[in-house]
């Protein structure tokens, strides 16, 4: 999921550019590469925040987050071009992270991906066209309300249904949302669909060369007949101890795993009431400094090979750079999951393989 930091009214560098790269090619079966423009205007960062520069329907070139925690092209109307035609259908959108609601109507537009040597387009693709924003409470959050303007973001997860957003009852956000999934060369079967997300670019249809795979299980009930898939997400084991106390906590049995490049912390989904005391502070949800926590992502069910594995101790000074700046307990019901937050890129770079049904890992 998107972090809070996305600002209505904020005018990203550079975003007012009118004018856009000709495209030297359409994308091929040798990937198609786009810079990640946040580390180009922010190369000391020592967090990950990918973002990359397109046009939706014609319009300007604005420069937007890539979110692996949902799906979708969200847009102000003011970033629309003459290529949009209305689908006379409103729409809500929720982070649930931030509790924004951005509010719209959908349109279905090309879009524009500028990419190092060019630009690539997908197929016409279902957008929200944003005008307001509401806010849904959520502890610290920073969200005010009120009209949206110089606004684009775009999700490219998977399996996120629309439950887990209380304001999206009958919106399906699925792959056929997703324009990483979508370019015109991936509906023609000249590139696969699947990209691969560094610290420093992005790359579409890229090979999976180097990667640990981990095989998906199964497609996923926002899965169509035909392609782009749908998978269900992968499981992960992690364990937490914590030394000061001797106390120990894993949960009964591998959860799903979100890697959310919308976010620079991790979360521990657990239900309340399942959530062990001692690892946080009373009335806090962050978890404590000292506390070591290990995460594997096998390969294959019940598999003793992994595609990921690695453990960090919160709050050490000389910790892995894909530690989170900080872990924290989330609850939605009854769910379990482990979302990594962003960081792990900084170590990591991360596959999705949504013709085959596989995620990767490949370390630096």
């Amino acid at each position: 999921m998107p972090k809070i930091a996305i600002a209505l009214n904020a005018v990203l560098l550079l975003s007012s550019l009118s004018f856009f790269t000709p495209a030297s090619s359409q994308a091929s079966s040798a990937g198609f590469t786009m810079a990640n423009h946040h580390l180009e205007m922010n190369p000391n960062d020592p967090n990950v925040d990918l973002s990359i520069g397109l046009r939706v329907g014609g319009g300007p070139l604005q420069y937007a987050q890539v979110d692996t925690g949902s799906v979708g092209i969200l847009v102000s109307k003011d970033l629309l071009g003459p290529e949009a035609v209305a689908l006379n259908e409103t729409g809500e959108r929720e982070f649930n992270s931030s509790g924004r609601v951005y509010q719209g109507s959908y349109y279905r537009a090309p879009i524009e991906l500028r990419g190092v040597n060019g630009s690539a387009m997908t197929v016409p693709l279902r957008v929200l066209v944003v005008e307001n924003v509401i806010c849904d409470p959520v502890p610290g959050s920073t969200c005010r309300s009120g009209p949206v303007s110089n606004f684009m973001f775009v999700g490219v997860g998977f399996d996120r249904p629309p439950f887990l957003n209380k304001y999206v009852s009958r919106d399906l956000l699925g792959p056929w949302d997703n324009p990483f999934l979508q370019l015109v060369s991936m509906s023609e079967s000249k590139m696969p669909r699947r990209y691969v997300l560094t610290r420093e670019e992005i790359v579409l249809g890229d090979s999976d060369r180097d990667f640990k795979l981990a095989s998906l299980p199964g497609r996923s009930s926002m899965s169509k007949s035909e392609p782009p898939f749908d998978w269900n997400r992968a499981k992960v084991s992690y364990s937490l101890n914590n030394p000061a106390s001797d106390q120990s906590f894993s949960p009964k049995a591998a959860v799903p795993l979100l890697v959310d490049t919308g976010l620079e912390y991790t979360i521990l989904t657990v239900p309340l009431e399942d959530r062990p005391a001692g690892f946080a502070a009373p009335g806090s949800t962050t978890l404590q400094d000292g506390i070591k926590i290990e995460v594997e992502v096998p390969k294959r069910a019940n598999s003793d090979e992994f595609a990921l594995s690695y453990h960090f101790r919160i709050g050490d000074p000389s910790a892995p750079a894909y530690t989170p700046t900080r872990v924290v307990w989330g609850s939605n019901k009854e769910t379990y999951q482990l979302n990594t937050g962003s960081n792990l890129l900084n170590s990591f770079d991360y596959m999705y393989d949504s013709d085959r049904g596989l995620i990767g890992f490949r370390s630096h």
